[in-house]
This record gives structure tokens, sequence and C-alpha cells, in this order.
């Protein structure tokens, strides 16, 4: 039935992760649209591996369901000189740019994800931190059909650690500031209303992998470079949201996101967290994408208990 609305006519529908539940997927056809995807990397190795995350990650890009000759991988190396999986034949094409930093000039990844998105030549844009892996090869499919949509502004996928725990599945005004729900969860199944398994919108998702358009980033200036490590892209996605653009978290985009193992483990300045709360505050406490009944301490996403409730 939806396929036969005007509105859906370039889409189709599969059955969801959940019972009752369906998720949509962009017919493509022969019209595949040109792709950048950026990544930034300063070589950090795999546990006990000499082999580095970027190389696993490229290696995994090159087995995605996509036209090969529609795809360019753009990374941003912190590291001097050529390492042998640039000097490779990839089977999409490969730019590599060096983002060097002088000695004592602290690391700024807003600004070198700016740097790096304006090298890239498309519309179609993806940010990817080089600690993912894709669990499925339908997973640009995924985020590009939505980010392809004229009402969305970006698309995040659902992330977890390496231990199967749920990292990522949309972004919620928690604990008076923001969180991911569900955070170390053992079990995305079971979650409330099962949000955690289906296409929904948010107001926020995590930059980790982050699907949107040159023209939006372009509209917006992309990342607001006072926000050198967190909360860049919250306040990127909240801006586009601002400007009434749709926020989509899709489970169809699934990896195992080794958090931080891309860049270490460094501390938030409190003055960005001051920043971030000045400009957003109002918004958050009225997030059009959280329920007002939803409670707001607990990671876990459950509604506000009500002693007067008709059911008690």
């Amino acid at each position: 039935m939806l396929e036969r609305q005007p509105l859906f006519a370039q889409y189709r529908f599969a059955s969801g992760r959940t019972p009752y539940s369906l998720s949509q997927w962009r017919n493509f056809g022969t019209g595949f649209p040109a792709v950048s995807l950026v990544i930034p990397t300063r070589r950090s190795t795999l546990p006990g591996l000499q082999s580095t995350y970027v190389e696993r990650l490229l290696r995994a890009i090159a087995a995605a369901d996509w036209p090969m000759d529609r795809l360019t991988v753009i990374v941003g190396d912190d590291i001097v000189g050529e390492p042998a999986w640039a000097k490779r034949a990839w089977p999409f094409a490969l730019r590599r740019i060096e983002t060097l930093r002088g000695e004592d000039e602290p690391f700024n990844y807003a600004a070198k994800m700016n740097q790096l998105w304006r090298a890239a030549e498309t519309e179609q844009i993806v940010l990817m931190n080089d600690d993912l892996l894709p669990a499925e090869p339908s997973w640009l499919k995924a985020l590009v059909g939505f980010a392809m949509d004229e009402s969305v502004g970006g698309v995040g996928g659902r992330l977890l650690y390496a231990d199967g725990r749920l990292q990522h599945a949309g972004i919620g005004p928690l604990f008076g500031a923001i969180a991911h729900a569900w955070a170390g969860r053992a079990k995305a199944g079971g979650t409330y209303q099962d949000w955690a398994l289906i296409q929904r919108e948010w107001s926020m998702v995590t930059g980790a992998l982050f699907a949107t358009r040159r023209s939006l980033l372009e509209e917006i200036d992309g990342f607001d470079e006072q926000f050198t490590l967190e909360y860049n892209d919250v306040d990127m996605c909240l801006r586009l949201r601002a400007l009434g653009y749709r926020i989509i978290c899709t489970p169809e985009a699934e990896m195992v996101h080794a958090e931080k193992a891309s860049r270490g483990d460094m501390p938030a300045a409190g003055d960005q967290y001051a920043l971030f709360h000045q400009r957003w505050i109002r918004w958050l406490n009225e997030d059009p994408s959280w329920h007002p009944r939803l409670r707001r301490e607990s990671f876990e996403m459950m509604p506000v208990d009500d002693p007067g409730a008709w059911y008690r």
C-alpha cells in the first residue's frame, strides 16, 4: 500500500527488525549518486596487531553494496609519509590528505573534518570514524537512501561495542545535557517501543557515522570549530534541525565502533560544555523528538511514572 503512494514512489518497503515494523529503502535503479566517504585517521593500530583501523575500514568499504566507480574515499591522515594502504589499488577512488598540525597545536576534530569535507567534490557525503566496522554490505544504501531526501539533514546508524553492547541508536536530552539512549545495553531488543531497532527521527545522532549533503554543510558552514573535541556533531545536528531538516537514525546501517580508538580518550573542556549548554538548553528542554512524558534521568528510555494515571 505504501509503495503505491506518490510520496513513496522512489522507495520500497521490507519487513523491519521487529514484528509489525517496516524498513524503508530507496530504489536507486541505475541512478546511484556519487558519494564521498570522509575519514579522519591517525593510523591507530588494532589491538595486538600491526594493521591499522583505517586499513580494516578500507577493506570493508571495498565490500560495500555500491558501485565502486561512484565512490571516493577521502582519508585525512595525521601522520606524515605515504603508507602502504595509500599506494594500494582499491576498487574505489582513494584520496589521502595530510592533516598535519604544529608541535604545540592542539587536536581540533571539527577543524580537521571541515578541511576534509570541503575537499569532497560530490553532493552526497558520509562522515566516518576510522574505527568503524560495517555489519552488512548494504550500510551505504541505508544511509544515502535517506540522505538524498531533501527534507532530511543528516542520517546516523546503529553502533555497537565490540562485545555487542549497544553504543548508539539515537541521542536524547538526558541528565541535564545529552546522552546516548540505552548506552551499554546488552541487547537492542526490548527497548521502549523497539526504538533501538527501527528507523526513527531524532534531533541528534553521533557524527561517528553521519550521512548528509555538501550543500547543507555549506549552508551551516560545517562544524563549529569552537567545539574542538565534543559536542561538534550534536551541535551540527541541532543547527540542521533548527532549519527544519529531519535527522534520521537507521539500524540498517549497523557497525561496530571502537569508540575513541582512532583519537584516544581526551576529556572535553568545560568551556565547550558551557557553550553547548548555553546555546541549546532551551531546545533540549523542549526537544520535539523527545516526548515531554519521557524520563530524562535514565539511559533506559521509559515514560514518566504517573501516580494519578487511570491504570493505577
